[in-house]
């Protein structure tokens, strides 16, 4: 055999050799995803089943609250108004239609008279 063909098929060789490696690589990925996926899973099912319990523990849990609270209701009764709505009473304040009469208004030419100056506190500083 001439040595070109052995080398030929010795590169051959090796190329099969490279293929079936990566093969095998992608074959374990593969395998990981897979893997991966399913605990994925498990988990998404494990907290499916505990939000179920727990609603059904709320659910319960509510049901038994309202159930007592209607009895708590019921043992009391309806309450009944000591005054009713018709009742006629007094106020207890007398309204004046003549309020605006007694007040007096302000008179203008005292307002006038008022300094315009502000305290020191208020002043503007020059920094400022």
């Amino acid at each position: 055999m001439p040595p070109f063909m052995l080398l030929f098929l010795l590169f051959c060789m090796h190329i099969v050799n490279l293929l079936l490696m990566m093969l095998v690589l992608v074959h374990a990925v593969i395998m990981l995803m897979l893997l991966v996926q399913m605990r994925m899973n498990e988990w998404t099912e494990k907290v499916v089943q505990t939000m179920k319990v727990r609603i059904t523990e709320y659910s319960h849990y509510i049901s038994r609250s309202r159930e007592s609270c209607n009895e708590s209701d019921s043992n009391l009764g309806s309450p009944k108004p000591a005054v009713g709505l018709g009742d006629d009473f007094e106020p207890s304040c007398q309204s004046r239609s003549s309020l605006n009469d007694v007040m007096s208004s302000p008179n203008l030419e005292q307002e006038s008279d008022l300094p315009l100056s502000l305290s020191p506190e208020l002043a503007p500083h020059p920094n400022s």
